[in-house]
């Protein structure tokens, strides 16, 4: 399944192009593809890069951000995969597969 980032940002529909790029992620129960506008690059982190969110992204709204992250002198933030994609989104998911598969018999 593709699973856009922009659901949780509520942003103005920007149309996929040249820059936008997916992120593959293995959940418990199937891997899913993250789209998202732009990558910049991948990092190693350690616990040392990281630190706890700020009470400003405590909310309800941002509560998929896990961690703030410095690396390289740049402000980056940790996903919470679990808290991105909740359960019921996920069980959604499956459930739209295991139809599909059932359709193709």
């Amino acid at each position: 399944p593709l699973f856009s980032i922009k659901s949780k940002f509520n942003p103005p529909s920007k149309h996929f192009n040249t820059d936008s790029r997916l992120i593959i992620v293995n959940l418990p129960e199937i891997p899913v593809a993250i789209l998202v506008d732009s990558v910049e690059g991948i990092c190693n982190v350690t616990e040392q890069h990281q630190a706890a969110r700020p009470k400003l992204m405590q909310q309800e709204t941002t509560g998929f951000v896990g961690r703030v992250l410095e690396v390289d002198k740049k402000i980056m933030l940790l996903i919470d995969i679990d808290s991105l994609i909740p359960e019921v989104e996920r069980k959604a998911m499956v459930d739209m597969l295991t139809k599909g598969q059932k359709d193709d018999e």
